[in-house]
């Protein structure tokens, strides 16, 4: 299963310096690479399929709730796989938690690259980074995100 938690893109072939998001999503699977990468909604699909029945339902479930983070970007569903377990791709405890505190005020690409960004409440580290051994940390700095983008 190893394969599937490498980014099969490469960053260089999306970059087109008169693009921004271009620039951001390539920047962000650059950044996702150390926690699994990204795959498709039908590539998380099939490996929770491995694990679980009714993967397709379950991933989709995941995303229209808004319990993932999710992004589109060229007619696909994109996932960060650090937000799975590696060994059943259930969701791993807290992140939901973290998403949950900034989706009422960030889409779904502002979630996704507010995981990539250094971010001042963690001394300037990625969230993205700092989850796997501090949850309340990432926790409170989302909520002071939050509280920030509310105005």
């Amino acid at each position: 299963m190893c394969e599937f938690f490498t980014s099969r893109l490469t960053p260089r072939a999306c970059l087109r310096p008169d693009d921004s998001s271009q620039y951001q999503f390539a920047t962000m699977a650059r950044r996702y690479r150390d926690g699994g990468g990204l795959l498709t909604g039908n590539e998380v699909a099939q490996l929770v399929g491995r694990h679980a029945d009714q993967s397709t339902s379950r991933v989709a479930h995941w995303i229209v709730d808004r319990s993932v983070v999710s992004l589109s970007w060229r007619a696909q569903i994109w996932l960060p796989l650090f937000q799975f377990e590696s060994c059943d791709m259930s969701l791993r405890p807290g992140t939901e938690r973290v998403v949950r505190e900034l989706t009422p005020v960030f889409d779904d690409w502002d979630l996704a690259v507010w995981f990539t960004n250094p971010n001042g409440w963690l001394d300037d580290a990625m969230p993205l980074d700092v989850l796997a051994f501090d949850l309340a940390a990432v926790l409170d700095a989302a909520r002071a995100d939050r509280f920030v983008a509310k105005g």
